[in-house]
């Protein structure tokens, strides 16, 4: 083991100064109510954002949140919007607040101020991201306290995270993969919560044998993780947790709790709840593929014996650890073989890596280092300790995924490499694994979808009637009536207005009744069928009834309505559309990608 010196550095403060509006240090006074270790972090997706701090007193948890633009210097509008969390009791003299805040939009500054709904803390600031291109902070082992030198150890984390986010001003979040302190007392969970950047960016910390190693819940006093699991990877500092940023899903695993069964239905959870996400990255402390101390201990080699059959499982794009204090990449790994020959485009990215990249960090704050081992894997790509700090920054743009390693006291790039997912058609959120893939591709291609948003198909997303009625208009060539005299009542004046008036026209839709049609609502699918029925009808297309049983055949088939009977049973007949597990789900609602297949099924014959 070598203990680190910690470099000079100069420290970046003009982002500071920026983001933060008033700084009133790690504490902060107002009224009588005293707050320190405010921390933001990731919510569940990008618009919203967690809160948690402690305060001296229990007497309300609030949140006031207004955008920077609508700001007088640091006075709040009247109508500035407060959110309301719940409080309890943490270390002696302290309560834990927490806190989400919602209905963020992308690419905006806002000011906000924590409090008890009477005295508040002072005004900082942060801005929100933009999902589709956007970068993160890679870091671990802070440790805080670890070189015996609390004070040394907090400012060498503050001149990386100054050198990082100087850097890169723009940092969506921090993701941090453990021991962000070293013996679990308050003094040091303070030094690393002092920074004022991290009342402006958001961190995402993991569970460190650290944090786990105290009997009480100290590690989760001071954070409030978005979508924390309260039954898998528990134990007293936490449990499991995921959040989605993008097309990105990151998935959060405490691995001091060793039932790798429980990480498992975590993932397959997360990941079933995240099917469209192009890029999946897990992030948990004890680093399974590493080069220094821990290389070859058995902890680590039973860990990585159990936990990579389930990364392969779900094939995880990047998995950021820590621990080891020593800077390791790994080739794609895939049934713990390295895995050397990938396809790589003209600029050297790795397209679809047949394999997981592990990437663990080294020391952030140089408050302890480890040096490599002589006997190392042949997984390891690169191995690094340069005795010094160093961060990754994560970039993501697209179908693009990029990892660069710097030194934070030159800022020179010691290591870096990118992952590119092929796509279905334009869309970055459809892998080309997806089973609707060929039928988005092919929808696409005929210019009937466009998706929800520049190279954005959201898959998953509930259809509505208004946009199911539009795709299949274009999807047969029936143009929009620009004569809306004789539309339902709820037609308005949007995209889907001139195709609804010529449908009705048309007799393809009938409405709900009282004249409306309700464009706006998710369609079930049972109605989608039926709207395509009468298209194909009213176009001469229907397939031919080959046999009247298959509809009977689902075991739900009496829960469909009476006038989607026929539909049902013509469409099922001819292998249009089907049921899953012996159902047939009429009245469910239909998601995109289910339009896509239908439409597809039906256009590619």
């Amino acid at each position: 083991m070598k203990i680190s010196k910690t470099p000079l550095l100069v420290i970046l403060s003009t982002f500071i100064a920026l983001s933060v509006l008033t700084i009133a240090g790690a504490s902060a006074v107002a009224s009588g109510y005293t707050v320190k270790d405010i921390a933001i972090q990731p919510g569940y997706n990008e618009s919203v954002m967690n809160f948690c701090w402690y305060s001296t007193v229990n007497s309300g948890c609030y949140v006031q949140v207004a955008k920077a633009s609508e700001m007088t210097g640091s006075e709040f509008q009247v109508d500035a919007k407060s959110f309301l969390g719940s409080i309890s009791a943490a270390s002696t003299g302290y309560y834990s607040n927490k806190v989400i805040v919602t209905g963020l939009s992308p690419k905006t500054e806002y000011a906000y101020r924590v409090g008890n709904g009477a005295s508040y803390s002072g005004v900082y600031s942060f801005k929100t991201g933009d999902g589709n291109n956007y970068n993160a902070i890679f870091v671990s082992d802070a440790q805080i306290g670890a070189s015996g030198n609390i004070s040394n150890d907090k400012a060498g984390w503050e001149k990386t995270l100054s050198a990082a986010v100087g850097r890169f001003n723009s940092t969506a979040f921090i993701l941090s993969a453990g021991d962000q302190v070293d013996y679990f007392n308050e003094s040091e969970y303070d030094a690393f919560l002092a920074s004022p950047l991290l009342r402006s960016v958001p961190i995402a910390p993991t569970v460190g044998n650290h944090e786990n190693l105290s009997s009480s819940a100290l590690n989760s006093y001071h954070y409030f993780e978005p979508n924390e699991s309260s039954e898998y990877g528990l134990t007293n500092a936490g449990g499991d947790y995921w959040f989605r940023y993008g097309n990105v899903l990151y998935m959060v695993l405490n691995t001091n709790n060793t039932d790798v069964s429980k990480h498992d239905a975590f993932i397959g959870q997360a990941v079933g709840e995240n099917t469209d996400a192009a890029f999946r990255v897990l992030m948990f402390h004890q680093s399974i593929y590493c080069s220094a101390a821990y290389s070859a201990l058995s902890a680590t080699l039973t860990l990585r014996k159990n936990l990579y059959p389930i990364i392969d499982k779900y094939h995880i794009d990047l998995a950021l650890s820590g621990h080891d204090h020593c800077y390791t990449r790994t080739y794609p790994m895939f049934g713990n073989v390295a895995q050397k020959s990938q396809t790589f485009d003209s600029e050297g990215r790795i397209v679809d890596p047949t394999g997981t990249i592990y990437v663990t960090a080294g020391s952030s704050s140089g408050s302890k280092y480890y040096d490599i081992s002589k006997t190392q894997g042949d997984f390891a790509a690169e191995s690094l300790q340069l005795y010094t700090p160093t961060f990754s920054n994560i970039e993501v743009n697209g179908n693009s995924l990029s990892v660069t390693t710097y030194r934070a006291d030159t800022m020179k790039a010691v290591d870096s490499f990118v992952i590119v997912k092929s796509t279905s058609s334009k869309f970055y959120d459809v892998p080309s694994n997806a089973w609707y893939a060929p039928a988005v591709e092919f929808l696409a291609s005929k210019n009937i979808t466009t998706g929800t948003s520049s190279h954005i198909f959201s898959p998953n997303a509930l259809l509505t009637r208004g946009q199911f009625l539009v795709l299949l208009m274009k999807a047969y060539s029936i143009t929009p009536d620009s004569d809306n005299t004789g539309n339902f009542s709820d037609g308005g004046n949007t995209y889907y207005t001139g195709y609804l008036a010529a449908a009705k026209a048309m007799g393809i839709v009938q409405g709900v009744g009282g004249n409306r049609f309700l464009p706006d609502s998710s369609i079930s699918r049972q109605d989608m069928f039926m709207m395509l029925y009468n298209a194909l009808k009213l176009l001469n297309k229907l397939p031919t009834l080959t046999s009247s049983a298959i509809e009977k055949s689902y075991s739900d088939s009496f829960l469909i309505a009476s006038y989607a009977r026929d539909a049902i049973k013509i469409l099922t007949s001819d292998g249009v559309i089907s049921g899953s597990n012996g159902k047939i789900d009429p009245a469910s609602l239909s998601s995109r990608a289910q339009m896509a297949q239908v439409l597809y099924n039906l256009l590619s014959k």
